[in-house]
């Protein structure tokens, strides 16, 4: 109903399909694959309109989903007990991967980057949240939750303000070809690839001595020295 009433866009969209397909999984306990959701989202939006693919708003919804199950597992690493640490930590990492996942289309398509939202998007998320249930909730109870609601809209709009206003904290501009874009990603997956493929390596727990080190180590100083590589073939394009 959410999805209808706002207008069916590509991003709303995806998240509807994905939500249900896991809530229908959870309710079979059956098991489920974020990728499968994903693809299955995908195919639902471009079954019904396959022009979607060339819409901003589908390619940087699904990139930035790409980039938080690539990248978001990295979140798990580190244990934390402290609630509002703990709190903060996945907010900024969630952030910090759903933009890398989009990264190189914002730029593409807006030639600018902010420096600041990866550190106040768990902000922004908070008080989203407190503001579409303030919505939904003003639906029902009418002019007994306007004054809040109002107050939520506009510390938020107040907090994008500031953060616009610090020169330290401004956006960058930058500019990327259709092609720079494609290297990027390319050199990304590949560096995720090794990273994942050097986690599993059979021979890591037997040279565990530090002269044998860089023998375990050998696939991450590979994807370093092509991703190096990619970089500097990337801004030669500048």
């Amino acid at each position: 109903m959410y999805v209808v009433l706002t207008g069916c866009s590509p991003s709303l969209v995806r998240a509807a399909v994905m939500v249900s397909l896991v809530t229908v999984s959870l309710v079979r306990q059956s098991g489920f694959s974020s990728w499968h959701t994903l693809g299955v989202a995908a195919l639902a939006i471009l079954f019904f309109s396959p022009s979607a693919l060339w819409s901003v708003s589908f390619q940087l919804s699904f990139s930035a989903v790409v980039g938080i199950f690539l990248f978001y597992r990295v979140n798990g690493k580190w244990a934390e007990r402290s609630l509002p640490v703990r709190w903060f930590r996945n907010g900024v990492t969630l952030s910090l991967s759903a933009q890398l996942g989009c990264m190189p289309l914002v730029v593409y398509y807006f030639h600018t980057l902010s420096l600041s939202s990866v550190l106040f998007s768990p902000l922004y998320i908070l008080l989203a949240t407190c503001i579409l249930y303030l919505a939904l909730l003003a639906l029902l109870a009418g002019k007994m939750v306007a004054p809040l609601l109002s107050f939520f809209i506009g510390l938020q709009h107040g907090l994008m303000r500031w953060v616009a206003s610090v020169p330290l904290l401004a956006s960058v501009d930058l500019s990327l070809s259709a092609f720079q874009v494609v290297l990027v990603y390319l050199s990304a997956l590949f560096f995720v690839a090794v990273l994942r493929a050097e986690e599993r390596c059979p021979y890591a727990p037997l040279v565990q001595d530090r002269p044998y080190r860089f023998l375990r180590l050998w696939p991450l100083w590979l994807a370093a020295l092509l991703f190096a590589m990619f970089a500097v073939l990337l801004f030669r394009f500048f």
